[in-house]
């Protein structure tokens, strides 16, 4: 049995990484078993996940908890921790970030983080925010659904139309896997629309015209975008800018990413969309 006592206290990055791999040389021994106590982030984040003890004080006494914590059904916990893998979730992360924040994809993955910048005043890792990409897949619902059972600050903001069109966020999916509707959940674009609706169509005509102006001498103009929106409106204004200008958007995802650039003030954010992220800012200030 080794035990190490923080291991790379004042070393640097590279020597870091050199103590790493010398302990995962000794742990790779037969019969060597070890137990390291660290604060470093670094030997965190190299370990497997289901191997982390977590002490911290409850009032005058110390409690020891696994980071995934339901590890008596082993399976569900090996199910857990390759969830937490595939999202690029780090241990560290999920040991100290205070609100975790489930979306459905690429597209609020990577405007997000701006208009919470925007409509806070600090970037989303700075408010102890994380955000995880669902992207279809029902796994990374159950973990956020774990979070949730676990009494982590969690909450689901996802396009409101999405409760028609994708079973996976359905009100009886989100209850199975225990995600309060009413209190862990944020519909955007209510009551059946989506993201990309509750922007105007002034605010879609000043991006396009910066970053996608059209082909002909012609500028976008108000009416070009609200000819689109009695159908699927993102899909639509997609079509439109690729069609009518040789440097449109490749996917939804850069359409509205630029829309979060060219945001300026927290005025311009919708109402809806700054509700929630002031929602979120002051759910990771709460206590777990």
């Amino acid at each position: 049995m080794l035990a190490y006592d923080e291991p790379d206290t004042h070393l640097d990055y590279i020597q870091q990484r050199r103590v790493m791999a010398l302990i995962r040389e000794q742990c790779a021994i037969p019969g060597v078993s070890m137990v390291i106590a660290t604060h470093s982030m670094n030997l965190i984040d190299g370990a497997a996940i289901e191997d982390i003890v977590h002490l911290r004080l409850d009032g005058k006494r110390t409690r020891a908890n696994l980071l995934l914590s339901d590890l008596d059904d082993h399976a569900n916990g090996q199910f857990l921790s390759d969830i937490a893998t595939a999202l690029g979730l780090r241990n560290t992360v999920l040991l100290h970030e205070r609100c975790f924040v489930g979306v459905e994809g690429a597209t609020e993955q990577q405007s997000f983080p701006l208009f919470f910048r925007l409509c806070t005043g600090r970037p989303v890792h700075a408010a102890g925010v994380v955000i995880v990409g669902c992207h279809n897949n029902e796994g990374a619902l159950k973990f956020i659904g774990y979070l949730a059972r676990s009494q982590r600050q969690v909450m689901l903001v996802v396009d409101a139309d999405s409760r028609k069109t994708n079973k996976m966020f359905s009100d009886a999916n989100l209850a199975k896997e225990g995600i309060d509707i009413l209190s862990q959940t944020r519909f955007i674009g209510t009551p059946d629309k989506e993201l990309e609706f509750i922007f105007t169509n002034e605010q879609w005509c000043a991006v396009a015209n910066t970053v996608w102006p059209r082909n002909d001498t012609r500028s976008w103009e108000p009416n070009d975008v609200d000819a689109l929106r009695s159908g699927k409106f993102s899909s639509a204004l997609l079509n439109l800018l690729r069609e009518g200008s040789n440097s449109g958007p490749s996917s939804k995802a850069e359409m509205m990413y630029e829309m979060a650039r060219s945001l300026k003030t927290a005025a311009e954010v919708p109402s809806e969309l700054r509700d929630a992220f002031l929602q979120l800012e002051k759910l990771a200030t709460l206590d777990t």
